[in-house]
């Protein structure tokens, strides 16, 4: 006997994002646990200066979350790789599913992930300070907290940093997907650009990196990321069309 329920787009995709929110649940363990030894790093300092002048010594530490924002921007690269493999694509076909409710999902999935990651790796850097103070006799000089604008403008930073990679990622993996020889080009064509992009840089900050980073406008930098983000997701779910459905 045949059902007569009938099926929408909407309805399949939030099935199956919930489905691999629950299901992917170990991401976010493993994103904990690098975020903590980030952490551990970054509790020592990342530059420290000392002097002595007779006998007063006096030694300058610099704390950050930069470290814990690198290691995030690295497991949301290696995350969205992940889960365009057969592996994780194969668990789409537990349900009613083709291409595009797949992508939608696991679209869907990395946003929720890059929120996530950016705002534990963002507010990280209160917890250094805390853990600093408590556990030391260092004297901090910033304030524990920023104004309530510039910690939602860091947020909202670090959690677009997080989603752009989550993109380059999941770009990447998908082509990969397509033809094994992208496994080979697309790192020979990352660091090319990079290189290339660096000797013409004479000196300067490298144009890749200064087209988000040195951005004075933050709506235009917002512009920017979400620009590359949706380029890159609507070329990999273009691209894989054409890709095995069970």
């Amino acid at each position: 006997m045949m059902s007569s329920e009938k099926t929408n787009l909407f309805k399949l995709v939030k099935k199956q994002t919930v489905f691999k929110l629950k299901a992917f649940y170990s991401f976010f363990t493993v994103l904990l646990f690098i975020q903590m030894i980030a952490m551990f790093f970054s509790y020592f300092g990342t530059m420290t200066y000392g002097s002595t002048v007779e006998y007063v010594s006096i030694e300058i530490s610099f704390f950050s979350a930069d470290a814990v924002i690198v290691f995030s921007l690295l497991w949301a690269f290696i995350t969205s790789i992940l889960l365009t493999t057969k592996a994780y694509r194969y668990s789409d076909f537990t349900f009613v599913t083709n291409r595009l409710t797949s992508n939608f999902s696991n679209i869907l999935f990395l946003l929720f992930a890059s929120l996530v990651a950016g705002v534990t790796a963002f507010l990280s850097r209160y917890l250094i300070r805390v853990i600093q103070f408590y556990t030391t006799d260092v004297f901090i000089v910033q304030p524990f907290v920023e104004p309530a604008s510039e910690i939602i403008i860091g947020i909202s930073a670090t959690v677009l940093y997080v989603l752009l990679f989550c993109a380059i990622g999941y770009f990447s993996g998908m082509l990969v997907q397509m033809h094994r020889l992208f496994l080979v080009l697309l790192p020979v064509l990352y660091l090319g650009v990079l290189i290339i992009s660096d000797n013409l840089s004479n000196g300067s900050v490298n144009p890749v990196f200064g087209f988000f980073g040195l951005e004075s406008s933050f709506f235009m930098f917002v512009v920017k990321v979400l620009l590359i983000v949706v380029i890159l997701f609507g070329s990999a779910t273009g691209l894989t069309n054409r890709l095995e459905v069970r």
